[in-house]
């Protein structure tokens, strides 16, 4: 056996040639292992059941509401009276978000233009809502206790045709 190591690591060139040919070996090895082995049994697949999924008009609306409330205080109001006119349109937990939000720093403009579905599922839905300022929000609903509330709202910033688009959300 030592004759054979020896042999083997005479030189670089002797060495590099052993470990191709031990590679090859264990490449094919694997090969008619796997070639000899069964493959799981085949199982009789049925479509998936089709899911009910919600109307978008009542999302979409929901979350057109909301931007119009969220995205501009009116001069006249107290932040008070904006954070009690946001909040029956959210979900608690982002109430308490909205709570720390000083609408100074919101884009504003209200909403216009056509809303976009993003997504839509029975539970919760994606929808994109153009302001007048030129920028886009991202408005997350979610079908809470047989309502649409809104959970989160973010700039459409990053996508296609807005790469330069900056801003807060809440």
């Amino acid at each position: 056996m030592a004759d054979v190591l020896a042999w083997c690591f005479h030189s670089p060139r002797r060495l590099l040639v052993v470990a191709v040919a031990l590679l090859a070996v264990v490449i094919g090895i694997g090969a008619g292992v796997r070639a000899l082995t069964p493959g799981p049994a085949p199982t009789a697949s049925r479509p998936p059941a089709p899911v009910a999924v919600a109307e978008a008009g009542p999302a979409v609306a929901a979350a057109v509401s909301f931007a119009r409330a969220w995205a501009t205080k009116a001069p006249t109001a107290t932040v008070e009276q904006w954070r009690a006119g946001v909040q029956p349109l959210v979900t608690p937990e982002f109430g308490r978000l909205l709570a720390t939000t000083d609408p100074a720093a919101l884009p504003g403009g209200g909403p216009t233009g056509q809303p976009a579905v993003r997504f839509l599922s029975s539970a919760s839905s994606l929808v994109e809502v153009p302001l007048s300022t030129g920028r886009r929000v991202l408005v997350t609903v979610v079908l809470l206790g047989g309502r649409w509330l809104v959970s989160d709202v973010q700039p459409l910033a990053g996508d296609l045709g807005d790469v330069g688009a900056t801003g807060s959300a809440g």
